[in-house]
């Protein structure tokens, strides 16, 4: 009994070596596919691959990154998100590749965006130091979130979807179940923020 638990416990290591390495775009695939149900066999048919194909890009063997357009407009469809996203998530396109080319490093322009962001009287007071110290690309993320949150708009604010839907259910609201199921009903929408 023992052997049969160290087999489990090695394949389980195995496997999460390999995720370690494999593409964001691979891990999200995998995902919704096991999400939805699929096979892996079946999310290699949705992205006009073969089985193997699909193996051989889980394991690195080849790059999803120099996959066909059509097999990246696929990823997107199945998705719901631009192609441009999936050649972010294939690394075939950096997030950086998106800055105006003004001088500025990407580091640089993450550093002045979030002292922007520590600064802004809503935002400010949710920020902390461990976000100075964070990962380059966590850093990234908050910033492109934080210049989309801050974006100026013709409309008056609006909280986005998924909060407005929370905040009726913490008040109690009559609306909020109904909100929130919608919410659920439909999980590709693109407006949560």
């Amino acid at each position: 009994m023992p052997s049969n638990s160290k087999n489990q416990s090695s394949h389980r290591n195995a496997r999460t070596r390999n995720l370690k390495f494999e593409s964001p775009l691979l891990r999200i695939l995998v995902a919704e596919a096991a999400r939805r149900g699929w096979t892996l066999a079946h999310l290699a048919r949705q992205l006009d691959l073969t089985y193997e194909r699909l193996a051989q890009y889980r394991r690195a063997d080849a790059d999803i990154a120099n996959a066909s357009r059509a097999t990246m407009a696929a990823a997107a469809s199945l998705l719901g998100i631009p192609l441009a996203g999936v050649y972010v998530l294939a690394g075939k396109v950096k997030p950086e590749d998106f800055l105006w080319p003004n001088g500025e490093s990407v580091q640089e322009h993450i550093r002045r965006n979030l002292e922007r962001l520590a600064s802004d009287p809503f935002y400010g007071p949710f920020t902390s130091d461990e976000l100075m110290r964070a990962d380059i690309k966590v850093q990234f993320l908050v910033s492109v979130l934080y210049r989309e949150l801050s974006r100026p708009s013709l409309e008056a604010p609006k909280l986005p979807t998924w909060l407005e839907a929370l905040h009726k259910a913490s008040i109690g609201s009559e609306r909020a179940e109904d909100a929130l199921a919608e919410l659920r009903r439909e999980p590709s929408r693109t407006d949560l923020f």
